[in-house]
């Protein structure tokens, strides 16, 4: 699938960022003024971020890294409409982070079930490494 990337904040529709994360289910399925400020703030605070397009201008997913720059980077999310998934949109999403931040090392954290995609990508699995992890509060969902 070819797809074109969105790296300047200017250009982003924070809406269809936050549609992005409701077609994957992790979102509150209620897009609001504040809801969108909120993911424009977690953008513009990101070290990194990248948009995937289709040909038509379609949202696809993103990714969005932290890193000082030096010696490491963590990739916050790194998610694709479901549509879109298994199609190689996510490996071409992840070829672009590499590209940014490949001169680091590169963390992860993802669910149980998904180590394969990124093994796939380069990326090895740490079996002794744990997650460890605080909400603000249990209820809270991403944007």
């Amino acid at each position: 699938m070819s797809i074109t990337f969105i790296e300047d904040l200017d250009e982003l529709d924070f809406y269809r960022v936050c549609e992005i994360y409701d077609n994957c289910g992790w979102g509150k399925k209620t897009i609001d003024d504040a809801r969108i400020i909120r993911t424009e703030t977690v953008f513009k605070q990101s070290f990194y971020f990248s948009v995937a397009c289709d040909v038509g201008g379609n949202y696809l997913g993103f990714v969005r890294a932290l890193s000082d720059n030096i010696a490491t980077s963590w990739i916050a999310e790194l998610v694709v409409i479901e549509s879109a998934q298994r199609t190689g949109v996510g490996s071409q999403i992840f070829a672009k982070a590499k590209e940014n931040l490949g001169h680091t090392d590169i963390y992860l954290e993802t669910f149980s079930g998904k180590e394969k995609f990124f093994e796939l990508q380069g990326l090895k699995s740490r079996p002794k490494m744990v997650v460890c992890s605080r909400g603000k509060s249990s209820s809270r969902s991403p944007a």
